[in-house]
Formats: structure tokens, sequence, C-alpha cells
């Protein structure tokens, strides 16, 4: 089975594509140099594809080496940014999860509710 993708769609994802692949080529120097230690990566996410790099070649988990890599590189302002993003989900959850008990709790009580009555 073939998808028909009309000509304009088509043209615009070949220019995508090709513009993807003239980033990459521009900065996989930059990374080669990198990887080998030659030069150091100037920011988070040269920081995070070369420690993920890295690890694939040790046969390690990109992820966590990654993730390590890019809070390293990160700003002061970035890094507070995304503690304060942590603290605000880990205390409005508690609040959010009480919310959905009670909604379920209320609509198990009109169900019993109406059942009693013989209603539907």
């Amino acid at each position: 089975m073939s998808v028909q993708v009309p000509g304009e769609l088509r043209a615009a994802l070949r220019r995508l594509a090709q513009e993807a692949a003239r980033y990459a080529h521009g900065k996989l120097d930059a990374w080669q140099q990198q990887a080998r230690g030659d030069a150091q990566p100037a920011g988070a996410t040269d920081r995070a594809a070369v420690a993920a790099l890295r690890a694939v070649v040790t046969g390690d988990n990109p992820v966590p080496a990654a993730l390590k890599a890019a809070w390293q590189g990160a700003g002061a302002g970035t890094r507070t940014a995304w503690v304060a993003v942590l603290l605000l989900v880990a205390v409005t959850a508690p609040v959010l999860l009480l919310l959905v008990l009670l909604a379920v709790l209320l609509i198990a009580l009109v169900l019993q509710a109406r059942r009693a009555l013989g209603t539907s």
C-alpha cells in the first residue's frame, strides 16, 4: 500500500530533509572533534550529543549520559527553571490525585443513587 503525497508537501518534506542533512553535516566535524577530545562542546545540546555518542561507542546507555551532560552544560537560568518546574509538579501531583479520586467517588455515588432509585 503506498500513500499518495501531494506535490507541494513532497517538495516541502524534501527541503526539510535537505536542510536537516545540511545542518547535521555542518555539525558533524565539530562533533567528531569533541568526541575525540580535541575540542570542548559549546553548549548543552552539543555536550549531550557528544556524551551520547561516547556512551554508544563504549556500550553504555546514552540516555543518562546525555541527560548528565545536558545538565552540566545548561546555564544557571535553565537549571533554575527545571528545578522550579519539578518542584511545582511534586507539589501539585498529590492535589491532582486527590481531585481525581474525589471525582471517581462522586461518580460512584451518583451511579449508586440512580441504581437505588431505579432510573438509568
